[in-house]
């Protein structure tokens, strides 16, 4: 796959002023009861498929931004890149790309980084959010990338929404695996392609926030820079509540002197990076 990043700018209705006022009014695109519909676009999702779940270490291997705009046609951009290391049959497991297929099909990883960077750059505004699921992890990964190849880091240009923080928040003690295909099942969401494909994923996180959006009025009816702050609140109370889960449930039940201190490191990393959110900045 390469590149194709021809289609325009999204911009938003000029009438709204910014995404970073709380004040409803500062925008005319309202619905009749007076409220602004942001998850009917614009908006642009992006994913990314890896070598491994490290962020300052792994690398990208494929991404996808997805734009959105209300009476047009989706524009899909996506990339797979050589990433100059080998990828682990782990992570070939996820994705289906070898090492072999991304050396041969695939373009120099500073190529490709410096296309996602301009990409999101332009594509990204106060007025269009990012959709992103499990967003933390894709935007500390490209920001790492970016330092790498680029020697400049990710900038946050606008709001970000993370269905994976929205569906935890409204149905907290739903039991069950929270990985984006069961959380779509849920939700009786489609996901095009393959499970792990980064395209499929992308899409499939934005479809899963439309019905979140549309079935719990306190997430639709917020206003851009309510909803950004809130899941700022949120993940920081998600992973501080799972931090405190591990020690108190897991940390007692383990006998192994190493292995407890592990799962305690652990617990104390994600206290440290709690209030990091969206972007960490984990290197």
């Amino acid at each position: 796959m390469t590149a194709t990043d021809e289609q325009p700018r999204l911009d938003h209705d000029a009438r709204c002023a910014s995404w970073d006022s709380d004040d409803p009014a500062v925008c005319d695109c309202r619905d009749d009861d007076g409220h602004t519909r942001w998850y009917e676009g614009p908006w642009v999702a992006y994913d990314t498929e890896t070598t491994g779940v490290e962020v300052a270490t792994d690398r990208i291997v494929t991404a996808t931004l997805i734009r959105y705009t209300p009476g047009q046609q989706l524009a899909v951009t996506e990339w797979l890149a050589d990433p100059g290391v080998e990828i682990p049959e782990e992570a070939t497991a996820v994705h289906h790309i070898t090492t072999e297929h991304a050396r041969t099909h695939g373009r120099p990883a500073r190529e490709v980084i410096a296309e996602i960077a301009d990409a999101l750059e332009r594509a990204w505004t106060r007025t269009v959010p990012l959709i992103a699921y499990n967003g933390t992890f894709d935007l500390d990964i490209t920001d790492n990338e970016m330092r790498r190849h680029l020697r400049r880091p990710l900038q946050v240009l606008g709001p970000v929404i993370d269905p994976l923080i929205l569906d935890k928040h409204v149905d907290r003690y739903r039991r069950g695996s929270r990985k984006l295909v069961d959380v779509a099942r849920h939700y009786r969401v489609q996901l095009g392609g393959d499970a792990h494909d980064a395209a499929a994923d992308a899409l499939g996180a934005a479809r899963v926030m439309w019905r979140i959006a549309r079935t719990y009025p306190e997430i639709g009816q917020m206003t851009l820079q309510q909803l950004h702050n809130a899941q700022a609140r949120w993940y920081a109370e998600q992973q501080r509540s799972f931090a405190q889960f591990l020690r108190d449930k897991i940390v007692p039940g383990i006998d192994d002197d190493t292995e407890r201190q592990q799962v305690l490191d652990r617990a104390d990393t994600i206290d440290a990076h709690a209030d990091g959110w969206p972007l960490r900045g984990v290197a």
